[in-house]
């Protein structure tokens, strides 16, 4: 066992997402002390991309005793990889994870270290299902306090709004109907319409609002009943116009509708606070077996050959659309808007 008591042998924890096995955990040179992966792929498609990828596949341990003739291995920048040891990380017979080491040395591996990892695997296995359990519970709790919390806004506050709204369109009514001036009924129809318009624009808002507090929503009332309510809201609380154009719902996995919800959401709140836009498009149409979200506006814009440091926005977006297989598209330029587009 040269390479581990070496201590020079960089391991690796991937952790199966979906279709890919991701780089979660790591020791060694390409680690920081922070436990940053340092390392790049740091995912690799199952079954398709590397070493890794085979093993998490299969199930089956994987020893590549020199990589530089293995068409299988996918070379990560930075690391001078000779051999390479993948143990899969299985739970119940379902591989939920792959343990990856790697040496600078041909023949790094023998049957020792092959047992060794297995066992290591078998803990991280314990270990990963409580840490999913632990987690379960705690999103179980939130879910349960969000939706006591929606009902209570839908009771409480939601009422409120539509009796204020209500009240107001009886005033206003009854002001259109009085014998008073034109000129004092304007005056006074003034702060009416304001307190209308306000109260129109809290319902909007509260809508959507209730929407994300319910992410079964999502499930029952669709992706495009959400998208209508988050521009409703857009357009009553900002005062920025969104024309919308929507196909009939798409035959996605909830997972993935809840993906293109959520970077429309973050869209929709970067043109209010950065955008300075005076108008905004939101599409959700169907293209050749595809499905297309679109999000623009006519704002300032942003020169995309700069760093942004402080806007983790369209990063998070980049993340989410490709943990859900998609394809993003941003295009900008100072003064000539943004436009998002996803394609699944």
């Amino acid at each position: 066992m040269a390479a581990f008591s070496a201590g020079s042998a960089p391991a690796g924890v991937c952790v199966r997402e979906g279709d890919y096995a991701v780089y979660r955990a790591g020791a060694g040179q390409l680690v920081s002390d922070e436990g940053d992966i340092l390392f790049s792929p740091n995912r690799l498609r199952i079954g398709k991309e590397g070493l890794t990828g085979r093993a998490a596949a299969t199930g089956l341990v994987i020893v590549s005793p020199d990589v530089t003739h293995d068409r299988r291995y996918v070379p990560l920048a930075g690391l001078a990889t000779r051999s390479e040891l993948v143990v899969p990380i299985k739970s119940k017979e379902v591989v939920i994870g792959v343990l990856d080491i790697q040496s600078e040395r041909p023949n790094a591996f023998d049957e020792s270290d092959v047992d060794l990892l297995r066992s290591l695997a078998n803990q991280l296995a314990v270990a990963i299902e409580n840490a999913r359990l632990y987690e379960g519970a705690g999103q179980l709790a939130a879910l349960e306090e969000r939706q006591k919390l929606a009902r209570e806004l839908h009771d409480s506050v939601s009422q409120a709004l539509y009796g204020i709204a209500l009240g107001t369109r009886t005033a206003r009514t009854m002001l259109d109907r009085s014998a008073i001036d034109a000129p004092t009924q304007a005056k006074l129809a003034e702060p009416l319409d304001y307190v209308l318009a306000q109260a129109d624009a809290g319902m909007a808002e509260m809508r959507a609002l209730i929407f994300e507090l319910r992410p079964e929503s999502l499930a029952s009332e669709g992706l495009v009943a959400a998208l209508r309510k988050q521009t409703a809201a857009l357009g009553a609380r900002h005062q920025i116009p969104v024309a919308t154009e929507f196909g009939p719902e798409p035959e996605l996995t909830l997972p993935q509708k809840e993906m293109l919800y959520r970077v429309a959401q973050e869209a929709m709140h970067n043109i209010v606070k950065h955008a300075r836009a005076t108008s905004a498009e939101v599409r959700l149409v169907g293209d050749n077996g595809r499905v297309v979200l679109e999000v623009c506006d006519n704002g300032q814009g942003f020169d995309m050959t700069q760093e942004f440091p402080g806007h983790l926005g369209l990063k998070s977006m980049r993340e989410r659309v490709e943990r859900g297989g998609g394809l993003l598209t941003i295009a900008s330029a100072p003064a000539g808007g943004t436009r998002i587009v996803v394609k699944l």
